[in-house]
């Protein structure tokens, strides 16, 4: 949520910095970002195209998740998280809907609304991140210091 120019001004800093991580970022297992366009007081980003997500498919019970649909998905899952905190970024926000999967299987994190540049140990940060059913016990506690744990 950003302040009330910002709203006047149609885009927020929540939305440019995840525009501004996105473009940056370059992972098999994250989402791309394709395109930015504005018109009027609306932007508009292009996402690579991914089928479904992991809730879909876990709460589907016409699929069945073998044994090795899970090992590679948590690999993916893995591997991108891996790119992110080696390049300071946390995620902050790592649930089934945001971990988007594709007809061949490929995972992508998505969602890098609340995604933000880490480094320093002493850094005060919210802990009102990440949706509350998957929310790192440390950051239901109130921790305002955290770094890549939050993310697991």
């Amino acid at each position: 949520i950003g302040s009330r120019q910002e709203a006047q001004d149609g885009i927020n800093r929540t939305a440019l910095r995840e525009i501004k991580l996105l473009q940056e970022l370059n992972h098999k297992n994250l989402i791309g970002l394709l395109d930015v366009f504005g018109h009027m007081s609306n932007v508009s980003l292009v996402f690579d195209f991914m089928d479904t997500d992991l809730e879909v498919i876990i709460k589907d019970n016409t699929i069945i998740l073998t044994t090795a649909n899970i090992k590679a998905y948590t690999l993916q899952t893995l591997q991108g998280l891996e790119y992110l905190h080696l390049n300071w970024i946390l995620h902050r926000d790592l649930k089934p809907n945001n971990l988007l999967v594709n007809s061949a299987g490929v995972l992508k994190i998505g969602d890098f609304g609340l995604a933000k540049l880490f480094g320093s140990p002493n850094r005060i940060n919210t802990h009102q991140v990440v949706t509350r059913w998957y929310r790192a016990p440390e950051l239901l506690f109130g921790a305002k210091q955290y770094s890549t744990c939050i993310d697991m």
